[in-house]
């Protein structure tokens, strides 16, 4: 929906100048797509790598600081509140 508000607001000729060809209406779902598959692959690698480094630090916290809890908010916060996310990454 964003992409296509910013591509109506801009206008078909300069929304056709940047998409090299392709058809006005259709570029801005290319765009949302591309879109939300970098945010789903960055989301995924996140949690991959927290699932991986956080039970190494757990190991260390807990001769330092016994019943630390890890600080974990983009991958916990996402599936509950998306919308949020996406708003503020756009912010």
């Amino acid at each position: 929906i964003f992409f296509y508000v910013a591509a109506i607001a801009a206008g078909k000729e300069e929304v056709e100048t940047l998409s090299n060809g392709v058809h006005w209406l259709v570029y801005p779902l290319f765009q949302g797509l591309s879109f939300a598959a970098s945010l789903y692959v960055i989301i995924t690698g996140v949690r991959m790598l927290l699932g991986e480094i956080v039970n190494a630090f757990v190991g260390i916290s807990e001769r330092l600081i016994p019943n630390a809890k890890p600080a974990l908010d983009c991958p916990i916060v996402f599936p509950f509140a998306p919308t949020a996310t996406v708003i503020g990454f756009l912010s």
